[in-house]
């Protein structure tokens, strides 16, 4: 039920890294035990577990996800840029072959959701994202990880760039913010998981991982269709059936959700950073930008309280 906690006792690894982490650890106010971070890419996490409830959400490259079965075996699922999938409390977990991973982690005690328990429990894709945690994929439907895809997405990654900049400003009304913000994602999750818009389709699923590798080149339509041995009309008739957009459109999400990690945590100019994440110069970066996220980069930069300086 939502609004119950339980809390795990913590231990240590041999190595003195800890095995459970706390949630003293990362909420200052016992009050409002939420915090948003973002795990870089090449960050390494090793096995662990936690006494309060973590949303993870892939913002760029891929790597496999580690769960510890509790029978002495593990469970490990590929995920890539838009999955999303749920840790609970006592689940021991981690990363691998993750050197390209750049991850957004929501935390939360359940508590925190209490006065919302009702409401959110009457969402019907709340048991597929709360109770089954992060297991591989299955045809019988216990879908851990969520691949959000289309409007979902676009969604989520702008609530969690809410938070993350929320959360930095810490003003009057944040409090009120920061809650309605994350109530909103727990939404989207919950919508996306009972919609089920797992893309299936292999030719689909091998397009997006070769574009998730070579999106930052100049790649173009036709090297897509034809890395999955098909004509350009067909594959994005295809790819559009799959996942609700055009392969193009996907492409440029990759690209911006790229150049939108950098602009946060580098300190690279709009130029550099535009050929860096595979446009063809300032223009045309500020141009699909401002169209996906209804601002420049550079405004972007501001908004997210980067302390980098480049423009």
């Amino acid at each position: 039920m939502l609004g119950d906690q339980t809390m795990a006792s913590v231990s240590e690894a041999p190595d003195g890294v800890p095995e459970v982490y706390r949630a003293l650890e990362y909420f200052p106010d016992p009050q409002f035990p939420l915090h948003v971070e973002c795990h870089p890419q090449g960050a390494q996490v090793p096995m662990h577990a936690h006494d309060f409830v973590e949303i993870v959400v892939v913002r760029a490259g891929s790597g496999q996800h580690v769960m510890d079965a509790g029978d002495g075996s593990e469970r490990c699922s590929t995920i890539a840029a838009g999955d999303a999938f749920v840790v609970m409390p006592g689940e021991r977990h981690g990363y691998r072959n993750s050197g390209s991973l750049q991850l957004a982690n929501i935390l939360f005690c359940e508590g925190f959701v209490a006065g919302e328990a009702p409401d959110l429990e009457a969402l019907p894709g709340l048991g597929e994202v709360f109770v089954w945690g992060p297991i591989a994929r299955t045809s019988g439907g216990e879908r851990g990880v969520i691949a959000l895809s289309g409007a979902a997405r676009s969604t989520a990654e702008g609530v969690i760039d809410a938070l993350i900049a929320e959360q930095r400003l810490a003003r009057s009304g944040s409090l009120v913010m920061l809650k309605a913000l994350f109530l909103e994602l727990v939404v989207v999750l919950c919508r996306a998981a009972e919609d089920g818009r797992d893309v299936h389709d292999p030719v689909v699923t091998a397009a997006i991982a070769f574009m998730q590798d070579s999106f930052a080149e100049a790649v173009q339509l036709h090297q897509i269709a034809a890395h999955v041995v098909l004509s350009s009309g067909h594959f994005s008739q295809r790819f559009r059936s799959a996942t609700g957009i055009s392969p193009w459109e996907y492409l440029l999400r990759l690209r911006i959700d790229a150049a939108k990690q950098l602009l946060r945590d580098s300190r690279l100019g709009i130029t550099e950073i535009a050929l860096a994440v595979g446009f063809a110069d300032h223009s045309h970066l500020t141009k699909a930008f401002r169209r996906r996220e209804a601002m420049t980069p550079s405004a972007y930069r501001r908004s997210v309280g980067s302390d980098q300086t480049g423009t």
